[in-house]
């Protein structure tokens, strides 16, 4: 643990903090984790970057672009730095799809379309989930010696629980985040058949796997009633790090 200017005390933050180190160490568990906490996420980011503390800094929440506005400019300005230092930069995509901007007790999604920040960073790392198939042909009825049930390769497709019309226990809209920044302008490969028409960038994520409890039996690895203080993209931020500096 390495911490950065005044002790900020325990906050709400706390449980997301313990699942951060949690599966970031049972996916490296021979490597070392820094964890750096100040009074504010921006500033243990900032920390770790100005003093090269790891390869691969994760940060498993944000918030939408519209509401920090004041962020975007020197948010990229930070991650180039860490990109010229070698450091990569993973963060969360959102859990609210296309409307990162609405609250999680919103019923449906009412403040139009917007991206996760500092995600949308074209030199951060996004990632987000991926939802696996679920049954017959590819997990069995019960699980093998080694605890093992996958039968082969299991299927992937985009997370997108919100047609179905479930949340969340905090109530958000269940999809992994995604779509166009408001800011950051769109490189030159963005460009050419099959992209629509726009000079912003078309803000996409690595999917890692998210799956649920009750639907088809299978593990769960989004949170539910085992992790009341994450899951969502966040975990599968958690789950792409191999080391790096945890950061809150």
């Amino acid at each position: 643990m390495m911490l950065f200017g005044p002790d900020p005390g325990i906050s709400a933050d706390v449980d997301e903090a313990e699942l951060d180190l949690e599966l970031s160490g049972s996916v490296a568990q021979f490597g070392m984790i820094e964890y750096v906490y100040s009074t504010d996420v921006y500033t243990s980011a900032q920390y770790a970057i100005d003093n090269d503390l790891a390869p691969v800094i994760s940060r498993s929440y944000g918030g939408c672009e519209q509401q920090n506005l004041g962020l975007l400019a020197s948010g990229e300005t930070t991650a180039q730095e860490a990109n010229a230092l070698g450091i990569t930069w993973v963060a969360s995509s959102g859990d609210r799809g296309g409307a990162d901007c609405d609250a999680s007790t919103e019923p449906e999604a009412v403040l139009g379309l917007a991206v996760s920040f500092p995600a949308s960073i074209p030199e951060v790392t996004a990632v987000g989930g991926a939802e696996l198939e679920t049954g017959a042909p590819y997990w069995g009825s019960s699980n093998g010696l080694n605890g093992e049930s996958a039968l082969s390769y299991v299927p992937e497709f985009v997370w997108n629980d919100s047609a179905y019309g479930t949340r969340f226990s905090s109530g958000e809209i269940p999809a992994g985040g995604g779509g166009i920044s408001i800011y950051y302008p769109a490189p030159a490969w963005q460009s050419g058949p099959g992209f629509p028409a726009g000079r912003l960038r078309r803000h996409q994520h690595l999917g890692q796997p998210h799956v649920e409890r009750g639907r088809g039996g299978q593990p769960d690895l989004h949170g539910g009633s085992d992790w009341r203080g994450g899951g969502g993209a966040g975990e599968r931020v958690r789950g792409a790090i191999g080391a790096g500096a945890a950061c809150r």
